[in-house]
């Protein structure tokens, strides 16, 4: 029911429709008449346009028959002046054919378009007509009179006259000349053009739906030639009328000069009626549709109309409804935003749980970091004193476990990043065998004590060169392989490596750890990815673990676009495997890998009592081009030794396991030794468990060639028999096996490199590792600099830091590419920034790569050898540039082989050896640096979040690249906090921590410096 008082409204709407109908009948009025006017004025439009050009076609006809006759009047009067002779004779014998013939050709020669010829004497008597006959009594007339009219004014000009013949068809032009002889004028002689050609002049200038014709000036109704044959039937008398139709349709006229006619123009009868009837038919039929339109219209409204009033009597009774409805909507809101805020307070309860866990999760990484770094900083500094062979071992285990170790505690932070979403995987250039070689010592801790075969099986198609993430890779790889040892009391353990596919130079590579270990059930399984979990609760007593592991490897596994998974059976075994696709990276060629003996052929015996031992071993040989042999006791060694002494085909190498049933590796070598082998004697590498290193100095004491320890990847094989083929020392070996070898210098000797750094220590540690190396360096200040020294001398490479005052290292390196001459030029990044997502910045920049601070040498150099080509001018540039690896002789100035807070270790790597250089270093850091924290927290006071992570940011470069290393970790976190949020209150405890680095760097630097 419509509430009250809306009968008023409803008596106005009603009104409304009638409104609308009037509306809608006046527009189509309107419309109608518009279309009328428009008809009118289309109508106009076309007949004036027809008669202008009917009008031009006219004026434009008359020119040309004017222009006809008059170039033909001057052709008469010349021929009849010089023919007037031979006229004369021809006048007098019209039957002489030669003659005629004489004169036709002269007449063909100056009148192509003629028709016909007279001649007539000056009393106009003598008429000579053409073949087809005498001229009739008309023509004689008119002659006879035009010559005398001649005769009696002048004789000097022709002139043009219209001759009226009776014959059909036979209304021409005759243009006419005095006949001159030597006496004087002796007659008139007369060319004439016929119908045809002025009709061909007519239809030339008249288009479709116009007429043009000729009409005799004394005589308006006489029609003399029609370009449309139109009047081709003309009656034997010469009076021919225009109807009055056409006489009213003629639109145009022109006189044609000299002549008795005149050109007339006019348009097809009905031409103009068809137009308009068209048009208004056309018009009728719009009014009519326009008429059907507003009746439709107006139907249309009152049936909306009605619609609509009902519509309006609904909408009202709704209102109603509504309204009732109204405090029970307010009510369920006023619940809600109750909700929202307790949902509010609880995510803020959260947010600050989160933000404890991250503070105490950063708070135990950085304590047991500093321990860690303490271990593997003095076991660098033990590796660099004289060692014995066995020393050296065990030190070099320590140091790769304790790498490792210390990116392992990185765990618990990657899982609490991981579920942040800010854990990023690193591109960097690295060797699959540099990881096994890493994870080796790792795997043997873990195996000590227990009787574990532990094997790497690498396919031979699978590329050791690639791009990704090393650190990652390495960390699932130990998860996975310490896992195993871990379920694993005996048996082996196998970490088998297979190339599954490659797509545009992206191996997509599968790893897979298999054990003969306790196994699990399809529900453990199902659950064994999952965080915090493990088999069940009885192994994590027994076990131990935290469970993150596996639940970190398949988040790392996952952002390396890959593929993980787990095949168990209880009590059999479990393999663990993952894909993950990579870059294949470029082989580095370096003069210390190049074989310096020939091991293809070379016959390896292989002597181990494991199956998969003796399988994975003699893969490894043939795949290296030797010859093996494998064999699974001492007893079977000594037999195949003896056979193949005998046939002439003795064995070079015996790889021999240590650990065996019956007869040891140990108790096999003396068996071996005893015998005489005739100048054949195989060489020997025993290799043991991981808990035998014992058996190292028994080793040497009965004279081993080389000894090793499982597990082996396929280029310790390879680099162990190839020094024992060569005569290398087991200490080279190690050597050789476990250090990265550095790009080859010498290819950068003389090259001209700009630094782009605005920090002096920055400046000078770059500057002096260039130098060292050979290389011509010159520094900018900042990018505005770089630009303009690029466009002013030429640079074989440029380095460009990206944070700097005036114009950063983006807008520079963007700058320098906009000119064509440098679109080549490498730009390599050397940046504090460490993230992926920095490194794919710089390279969209346009630069070429990308090194980070601190800077380790052999990255920097590896990264300018890879883009630096050779030169054979620049190598013979100043002889005293210094060479690679040869610094220029520089007081060495002593410092103390520890500095709190000063990795010394990598200081003096970096610089080579340096200490006068470093200690410069030092000093400018404490004389500069040592109060950056002050003016980061006078800028974070002033509100400028800007300039306090500018200052953080210049510091963590600085402190990074002098290897002040808790310094280093400390801005570092201080300058990505600020970069992630400047408001969190993490900001102010990350500064203290700051301020205490400097403050115990100061004290240091003060007793060292």
């Amino acid at each position: 029911m419509a509430p009250p008082g809306s009968q008023q409204p409803m008596t106005a709407a009603t009104d409304r429709p009638k409104g609308t109908i009037l509306l809608v009948v006046s527009a189509i009025f309107l419309v109608g008449g518009a279309v009328l006017q428009l008809t009118h004025r289309e109508i106009d439009a076309f007949e004036d346009r027809h008669v202008s050009i009917i009008e031009i076609e006219t004026k434009e006809a008359s020119i040309a028959i004017e222009a006809l006759l008059a170039g033909h009047r001057r052709h008469v009067r010349t021929f009849a002046l010089e023919k007037s002779d031979l006229l004369a004779a021809y006048a007098e014998n019209i039957d002489n054919r030669k003659l005629r013939a004489e004169i036709e050709e002269s007449l063909a020669r100056w009148f192509p378009n003629y028709f016909t010829f007279t001649i007539a004497n000056v009393k106009g008597e003598d008429l000579v007509n053409d073949l087809e006959g005498l001229v009739g009594p008309a023509c004689q007339q008119n002659i006879q009179e035009y010559v005398v009219s001649i005769h009696r004014v002048t004789a000097e000009h022709a002139v043009f006259q219209s001759v009226i013949h009776p014959q059909p068809h036979n209304y021409h032009f005759d243009v006419m000349a005095p006949w001159q002889g030597p006496d004087g004028l002796r007659g008139v002689f007369f060319v004439s053009f016929y119908p045809e050609t002025v009709q061909k002049i007519l239809s030339s200038h008249q288009s479709p739906g116009h007429f043009l014709a000729l009409v005799h000036k004394q005589r308006d109704n006489l029609i003399e030639i029609n370009a449309d044959g139109a009047r081709d039937h003309i009656s034997t008398h010469r009076d021919i009328y225009l109807s009055s139709l056409e006489i009213e349709n003629t639109h145009s006229q022109r006189d044609v000069d000299g002549s008795l006619w005149r050109v007339v123009g006019y348009l097809q009868p009905g031409l103009i009626d068809d137009f308009k009837q068209t048009h208004w038919l056309a018009a009728a039929v719009l009014l009519c549709l326009l008429l059907t339109a507003a009746a439709v219209s107006a139907r249309f409204i009152v049936q909306t109309d009605k619609r609509r009033r009902w519509a309006i009597d609904e909408l009202e009774s709704t209102i109603v409804d509504l309204q009732s409805s109204k405090e029970t909507l307010e009510n369920q809101a006023q619940m809600m935003t109750t909700m929202a805020e307790e949902q509010s307070q609880l995510r803020q309860i959260a947010e600050t749980a989160e933000q404890h866990k991250s503070q105490f999760l950063a708070s135990m990484s950085h304590e047991i970091r500093t321990p860690m770094n303490a271990i593997i900083g003095l076991t660098m500094l033990a590796l660099k004193t004289d060692l014995s062979g066995r020393q050296r071992d065990y030190l070099t285990k320590v140091q790769s476990a304790g790498k490792s170790l210390l990116g392992l505690i990185n765990d618990i932070l990657d899982f609490s990043k991981i579920e942040a979403g800010k854990l990023e995987i690193e591109s960097i250039p690295f060797r699959l065998d540099t990881v096994l070689d890493e994870l080796a010592p790792i795997m043997a801790v873990r195996a000590s004590g227990k009787p574990l075969e532990l094997l790497y099986k690498t396919a031979p198609d699978v590329p050791l060169d690639l791009v990704g993430d090393p650190l990652r890779l390495g960390q699932i790889l130990v998860n996975l392989t310490t896992n195993a040892i871990k379920f694993t009391e005996k048996g082996e353990v196998v970490l088998a490596i297979d190339l599954v596919a490659m797509q545009d130079d992206r191996p997509r590579i599968r790893f897979s750890v298999s054990d003969t270990g306790i196994g699990m059930t399809k529900q453990q399984v199902a659950e064994i990815f999952k965080p915090f979990s493990q088999a069940d609760a009885s192994t994590t007593r027994q076990y131990g673990g935290t469970g993150l592991g596996l639940a970190i490897c398949r988040n790392l596994v996952d952002l390396m676009d890959g593929e993980i998974g787990v095949e168990s059976e209880e009590g059999v075994g479990s393999t663990f495997w993952f894909t993950v696709s990579l870059e294949q990276g470029k082989a580095v060629a370096a003069t210390s890998q190049q074989p310096r003996v020939d091991l293809r052929d070379l016959r390896v015996l292989i002597v181990d009592d494991n199956e998969t031992a003796r399988t994975v071993f003699l893969e490894a040989i043939e795949t290296l081009t030797m010859k093996g042999t494998a064999v699974a006791s001492g007893h079977q060694a000594l037999e195949a030794l003896r056979q193949a002494q005998n046939v002439g085909m003795p064995f070079d190498v015996v790889l021999m396991d240590s650990l065996m049933p019956e007869m040891s590796g140990l108790e096999t070598v003396r068996h071996i030794q005893s015998e005489d082998w005739r100048s054949h004697a195989p060489q020997i590498i025993l290799v043991a468990a991981p808990d035998q290193d014992d058996l190292h100095q028994q080793a040497d004491d009965i004279g081993i060639d080389t000894f090793l320890t499982k597990p082996l990847n396929q280029s310790q094989l390879f680099n162990a028999i190839m020094n024992l083929r060569s005569a290398a020392s087991p200490a080279e070996l190690s050597d050789r096996t476990h250090k990265v070898v550095a790009p080859n210098l010498e290819t950068l000797t003389g090259a001209r490199v700009l630094l782009v750094e605005d920090n002096d220590i920055n400046q000078q540690v770059a500057r002096e590792l260039l130098e060292g190396a050979g290389m011509r360096v010159s520094i900018a200040q900042n990018g505005r600099e770089a630009v303009a020294m690029v466009a002013e001398q030429p640079f074989d490479a440029v380095l460009m830091d990206i944070q700097m005052p005036e114009m950063d290292g983006y807008e520079a390196t963007v700058a320098i590419r906009e000119d064509r001459r440098f679109q080549d030029i490498p730009i390599i990044a050397m940046t504090a920034h460490a993230l992926a997502s920095e490194r794919d910045k710089c390279l969209a920049s346009g630069m070429n790569d990308y090194v980070t601070k601190p800077i380790d040498p052999d990255l920097l150099f590896g990264a300018l050898a890879r883009w630096i080509s050779p030169s054979g001018t620049r190598r013979e540039h100043d002889a005293k540039t210094t060479a690679p690896g040869k610094a220029a002789d520089k007081p060495r100035d002593t410092l103390p082989d520890v500095i709190d807070g000063i990795d010394m270790e990598a200081a003096r790597a970096m610089l080579r050896g340096n200490d006068a250089i470093l200690r410069k270093l030092l000093g400018d850091f404490r004389n500069n640096y040592l109060d950056k924290d002050a003016e980061i927290r006078d800028a974070l006071t002033a509100g400028d979040v800007e300039a306090a992570a500018r200052l953080a940011h210049t510091l963590k470069g600085v402190s990074g690249n002098i290897r002040a290393t808790r310094a280093y970790d400390a801005v570092a976190a201080l300058d990505h906090q600020l970069r992630d949020d400047a408001e969190n209150p993490q900001v102010r405890q990350l500064l203290d921590t700051l301020s205490d680095r400097l403050q115990e760097l100061k004290k240091a630097l003060a007793d060292a410096v």
